[in-house]
């Protein structure tokens, strides 16, 4: 699936249904990174329209220590749901989520 600027409109159901498709061979908690906010925003907008049984959550921009907190800590041992985040942001590297809290990541 091409995610250059140009194709991006074509490839938000592509991705989505690959995201939806591995949810319900494995379900489990997920990452799925993209490369812009906007990019990010469509992607989950499009899943939750046609996917709305899987549950996400998003970052945001300029999200305090509190909200990533809050973000990291919906990754729970044997938990199910896909957080959507940007590529080198504060959830791109440094984050430990051990065992069942991650089963896998989705990079756009």
């Amino acid at each position: 699936v091409s995610t250059r600027y140009q194709q991006r409109q074509a490839s938000l159901a592509p991705i989505v249904e690959l995201i939806a498709q591995q949810y319900e061979r494995m379900p489990g908690n997920y990452l799925a990174f993209f490369s812009s906010f906007e990019y990010l925003q469509q992607v989950a907008g499009l899943l939750a329209e046609r996917h709305g049984q899987i549950p996400l959550w998003a970052q945001a921009p300029g999200m305090d220590e509190a909200a990533r907190q809050a973000f990291l800590d919906r990754f729970v041992a044997d938990g199910r749901g896909v957080g959507f985040a940007v590529l080198g942001g504060a959830f791109g590297e440094g984050v430990d989520l051990p065992g069942t809290r991650l089963i896998g990541a989705f990079v756009a």
